[in-house]
């Protein structure tokens, strides 16, 4: 039988191909019928985001004409997502990882969170894809320079290893915090932020992030979860043919 590739290989692999596709143009078409049937909070207006606004935004009612109740509720939700309150909690996870004896994977995660938002970055300042515009009726098609260089989706990235580091901690809450990460990456689109390309790249950019961290706790021979984690067990050999009567050895 093959062998599988590793689960962080795999994503990453499939993270590039799509980050070759956008760049190449195969899949503006897709990301035009989003902006044209299902992004309705796209303004006109939108500007670049400054690193301030990425690192920790602030909801401003003036700025959303028409889409308010959706732009809040998007903001509402993928608010713990952004940059400085994702790191808060992947910083409060990794501290829970280590009271539990798992610092190694504590570690692991916490260097694939930091890994994530370089490439993260490096992607939006080295990738542009093909203009995507906005088709409002009466009016010319306007260029949406915002999405020029929004791949791959930072705020997607961040969910899905925040909801990982957390469901690390709490496995009670992995069903609630899979429903989070889902309604993050459709807020995301339908509130116009990404396109379901930079969505689904962030999220595969998380993937490999994370099945790389899981992979660390493997090879170091750890186990998620337990009483016994981190301690030593002794084993005592009896030679096969010596049977051990029912008070003990006596000396």
């Amino acid at each position: 039988m093959a062998r599988r590739p590793p689960a962080a290989a795999l994503a990453a692999a499939l993270a590039a191909a799509l980050a070759g596709l956008v760049a190449a143009g195969s899949l503006t078409r897709l990301d035009q019928a989003a902006l044209d049937h299902v992004m309705p909070a796209v303004e006109p207006t939108a500007q670049l985001p400054t690193a301030g606004s990425s690192a920790f935004p602030i909801f401003h009612a003036s700025q959303h004409h028409g889409h308010v109740a959706l732009s809040a509720v998007t903001y509402g939700v993928v608010f713990l997502a952004s940059a400085v309150p994702s790191a808060v909690l992947v910083g409060l996870c990794l501290l829970c990882l280590r009271r539990r004896g798992e610092l190694r994977l504590g570690l692991a995660l916490g260097a694939a969170f930091v890994a994530a938002n370089v490439v993260e970055v490096l992607g939006k300042e080295v990738l542009e894809r093909p203009a995507l515009f906005l088709h409002e009726h009466g009016r010319p098609p306007f260029h949406l320079a915002v999405f020029d260089s929004s791949f791959p989706s930072g705020h997607a990235l961040r969910s899905l290893l925040v909801a990982l580091a957390a469901g690390l901690c709490v496995p009670a809450a992995r069903w609630a915090l899979a429903l989070w990460v889902a309604a993050c990456a459709a807020l995301l689109v339908v509130g116009g932020w990404h396109t379901p390309t930079d969505v689904a790249g962030g999220l595969l950019l998380a993937a490999w992030a994370g099945a790389a961290a899981l992979g660390a706790r493997t090879r170091g021979g750890g186990r998620p979860y337990g009483p016994t984690e981190g301690k030593m067990t002794l084993r005592v050999w009896e030679p096969s043919g010596l049977r051990r009567p029912p008070g003990g050895f006596r000396g």
